[in-house]
């Protein structure tokens, strides 16, 4: 086996423990993750020069730590300038499709999956439209978070019409950019502006200054 694959699923585990050690409130849960951050460890040390005492060391000082979460999310805009949307079920709020990146893949990648993941549509990211900064924002995650918007171009022909999973996307749809939705959520209005200003050449990537 690949040492950096071995490497790849201990730091997934490693991710998994840190996110539940952060939010769990379980003592049973807790000590589950605390189990599986010691088993990342062990892994992680197997795939490295390092031993298992040097690499729980460094788990319980620095890996364990949760850092703000990163989330990427696809502007897929057609050849006629209208851009796919996705609705949630419980806020009833249109948005642009995305989600928490995960271990192993690039920020690009995690953008096309989870825009195949919530709506049927395969498409490539070809550039960035902003990396945007949300701070604590309950409605949405109950923490910081780093949201990295990708303009992204489909790769098929076919254009599915109903999401994939019903229970996370209630409802997707093309909108031009004069004509979106009235219940967007609020902080999608500034990624979506910037996406399309991003598509037309008219500005470069966004950012938090």
């Amino acid at each position: 086996m690949p040492y950096r694959q071995l490497l790849v699923w201990a730091d997934r585990l490693r991710d998994i423990s840190a996110r539940g050690l952060c939010y769990s409130r379980d003592s049973h849960d807790r000590e589950n993750y605390r189990t599986i951050r010691d088993i990342a460890a062990e892994m992680l040390a197997r795939g490295t020069d390092r031993s298992d005492s040097e690499i729980k060391s460094l788990c319980d000082a620095l890996l364990s730590r949760p850092t703000p979460l990163s989330y990427a999310e696809g502007a897929v805009i057609d050849d006629l300038g209208n851009i796919l949307l996705v609705k949630r079920p419980d806020s009833g709020l249109w948005i642009l499709p995305g989600g928490a990146l995960e271990v192993g893949e690039t920020p690009a990648e995690g953008a096309a999956r989870e825009v195949l993941e919530e709506t049927g549509v395969v498409c490539r990211a070809t550039g960035l439209a902003g990396v945007f900064n949300m701070d604590f924002d309950v409605a949405c995650h109950p923490g910081q978070m780093y949201v990295l918007t990708f303009l992204c171009q489909r790769t098929d022909t076919a254009v599915p019409t109903a999401p994939l999973h019903p229970g996370e996307v209630s409802d997707m749809g093309w909108f031009a950019e004069d004509a979106l939705p009235d219940r967007l959520y609020p902080k999608s209005i500034l990624h979506i502006t910037e996406a399309f200003r991003v598509w037309r050449g008219e500005d470069r990537a966004f950012f938090d200054r």
